[in-house]
């Protein structure tokens, strides 16, 4: 019985994410604080963002200033872990990924490992690849290995580096809790 309540408050949270998503735009705050945070290259990667996931950036980088965090490394982090999904990808495809990644992952799993997907397809295929897609982006701008491997490992902490595992704990708790 819990597990199917738990379901169940996951699933609403997952509604209420995607009603707040469609709404969502960054606020003057927002973009002080990356511009007060990121360097310009890593600022203009930021501004690329879609402005809903530059506001969701945002919150994940002032909640965890607001837990007492003040190291740089995860604060960009924080503001570009989910640069790799630049490009706008819709609403309907956002939620397709959750829907498909909760029901059939192996689905996912497949997809990402295809070399070539139907063009219908590549949108999750960008939802899946973003932390490394990010990662890329993130090192080709310029910053430090350790912001590029946080945002390389956010999604799935497995492989990150030792001495991170504390900050991607954090990073990933915050980010699944907003």
């Amino acid at each position: 019985m819990r597990a199917v309540k738990s379901k169940i408050k996951r699933a609403f949270y997952r509604v209420r994410q995607g009603i707040c998503y469609v709404a969502e735009r960054p606020t003057s705050e927002d973009e002080a604080l990356a511009a007060a945070l990121l360097p310009p290259p890593l600022l203009a990667l930021y501004a690329r963002m879609a402005p809903r996931d530059q506001a969701h950036a945002a919150r994940v980088c002032r909640a965890l200033r607001q837990k007492g965090v003040d190291d740089p490394i995860l604060l960009q982090a924080a503001l570009l872990h989910d640069v790799g999904k630049t490009g706008g990808i819709p609403l309907l495809y956002r939620v397709l990924y959750v829907l498909v990644g909760r029901w059939a992952p192996w689905l996912l799993q497949r997809l990402e490992q295809r070399s070539r997907v139907p063009a219908l397809l590549c949108p999750l295929v960008q939802l899946a690849r973003h932390p490394e897609i990010g990662a890329e982006l993130a090192a080709r701008a310029g910053a430090s290995p350790d912001v590029v491997a946080l945002i390389r490992w956010h999604q799935d902490g497995r492989g990150a580096p030792e001495h991170l595992r504390e900050a991607l704990h954090l990073l990933q708790s915050v980010d699944d809790a907003l």
